[in-house]
């Protein structure tokens, strides 16, 4: 769904998408996109903020359902496939919402509303 937003917050958003692959510790990857949200007046960014903060909890959750699995040998190909879903989505959501249009991430607990 396109959205009319300014270059200024589409920027934000997108640094909001990045900085979660950049951010090296778990703190961070949801310390950046709270600090943005909890900053932002525009509710297009703290919409998307919203978004990255809940992918980034339900990745650890699915880390650790997948450290879980491990015990019964399925959980090495969940890890597998769970990292490139963090790699690749971000810069998925950050294409897109550079766009202008909104991302939703799938596999996604809506738990910050």
């Amino acid at each position: 769904m396109q959205v009319s937003t300014t270059s200024e917050e589409r920027a934000v958003a997108v640094c909001c998408h990045l900085l979660s692959l950049v951010a090296t510790s778990v703190l961070l990857n949801l310390l950046v996109p709270l600090v943005i949200m909890m900053i932002s007046d525009s509710p297009f960014v703290k919409g998307q903020a919203k978004e990255c903060l809940n992918f980034q909890i339900s990745i650890m959750f699915w880390a650790f359902i997948s450290f879980l699995c491990c015990f019964i040998f399925i959980g090495f190909g969940m890890f597998i496939i769970l990292a490139i879903l963090a790699l690749v989505l971000p810069i998925v959501a950050a294409f897109s919402v550079g766009g202008g249009e909104a991302y939703r991430y799938p596999l996604t607990f809506r738990l910050v509303k």
